[in-house]
């Protein structure tokens, strides 16, 4: 006798659409929310051979989430290295070397690394802003004492 949910014209054999992404019913899955685990999660597994760490991200390499083949996915040990690869995506695809340059946060231009103050808390280790975007921002805050500002306030 088919369960209730297989009767119900809308039933989909246990997949629907979550945003970009697969989600397969499997209620008793660790992951499971509402009954349902996005299926890159479970090809994951599958591939690895045993259930993944809590803190893992599964990453898509085609930036598709919908394409859930063992060889597009890529397991990331956290969510800090998963945010790495696509800053260093990014870099890339304007043009930089990932292993010289960033791109500021502020003025969105591809730079050296060395254009960048440290940062031990972020995961590339530097600030998301450039000096010169950094110093401006510092300036607007204590606009008060600011040379830059009270220099082009006299020559108004």
């Amino acid at each position: 006798m088919p369960r209730e949910r297989e009767r119900n014209g809308n039933w989909r054999g246990g997949r629907r659409k979550v945003r970009d992404y697969v989600a397969i019913l499997a209620p008793d899955h660790p992951r499971a929310s509402r009954g349902y685990v996005l299926e890159h999660i479970i090809v994951a597994e599958r591939a690895l051979g045993r259930a993944l760490p809590a803190s893992a991200v599964v990453h898509h390499i085609n930036d598709v989430g919908s394409e859930n083949d063992a060889d597009n996915l890529v397991i990331c040990e956290s969510q800090g290295y998963h945010l790495l690869i696509h800053a260093r995506r990014r870099v890339y695809r304007a043009g930089g070397d990932p292993n010289r340059d960033k791109i500021c946060g502020t003025c969105k231009r591809v730079l050296p690394r060395s254009e960048f103050h440290a940062a031990p808390s972020q995961p590339d280790g530097l600030y998301a802003r450039c000096r010169p975007c950094h110093a401006a921002k510092a300036c607007n805050y204590r606009a008060a004492e600011c040379r830059c500002l009270t220099a082009r306030r006299n020559t108004a």
